[in-house]
């Protein structure tokens, strides 16, 4: 699943440098701190509290000066979601995110926006079996989530050094990730309806020397 979005990443870079020959290229590596919203149509609080789990995000991104204040920015990570449902169960999805961003630069600061490509990896139900009196994890993937998902990301960066700065952004899910037949605390209910939100927020460092402007 993770050679498709790295192939798409690759193809978008070589377009956009065929296009304009003149463009700067940058390449950098980021991580951060991923905080996810899932947002389910059907709850029941009877039979769990559902809140929302921290996890991280790391990954590399490929910047593609076009113009003086004008950029493309592909990126490709790996993005944990998690959320707890009651006291020892959570759901964890490890997904492979793949956003095409447009950026504008403003010295220092750049606002960008675009379309994003979630793939799914895995999906883990962790549960505390009281009968084998431990946590047990169960493999949903196949069962509970779709494989795949659009989202809308817009954000904003600040550069305090040329190789590093600060990311931060939201991501708006477009997508119902629920399969239909899921088997998970959170997937089990009848015409369930799943979307993911998160706020992102995280470094950068970008390799090579300053380009020219």
């Amino acid at each position: 699943m993770s050679i498709k979005p790295f192939n798409v990443l690759v193809l978008i870079c070589l377009l956009v440098c065929k296009v304009n020959a003149q463009s700067k290229v940058r390449i950098g590596i980021k991580a951060g701190f991923n905080f996810p919203h899932f947002k389910a149509s059907v709850m029941d609080p009877a039979l769990f509290e559902v809140s929302d789990d921290n996890y991280f995000y790391a990954g590399g991104q490929v910047e593609v000066k076009i113009k003086k204040h004008f950029s493309l920015q592909p990126e490709i990570f790996y993005v944990g979601h998690s959320v707890k449902e009651g006291v020892t169960a959570f759901e964890r999805l490890h997904q492979i995110a793949v956003p095409v961003l447009a950026k504008y630069h403003i010295g220092k600061v750049a606002v960008y926006a675009g379309p994003q490509l979630d793939v799914l990896l895995k999906a883990e139900q962790h549960y505390y079996d009281v009968n084998i009196q431990r946590q047990k994890i169960v493999n949903v993937t196949d069962s509970s989530y779709t494989k795949a998902g659009l989202s809308a990301v817009g954000g904003i960066e600040w550069t305090f050094k040329y190789r590093f700065g600060i990311d931060v952004r939201y991501v708006f899910g477009l997508s119902n990730r629920c399969s239909g037949n899921g088997i998970s605390f959170l997937t089990g209910f009848k015409d369930q309806h799943i979307t993911i939100n998160a706020i992102q927020a995280g470094l950068y460092f970008r390799f090579g020397k300053k380009p020219g402007k």
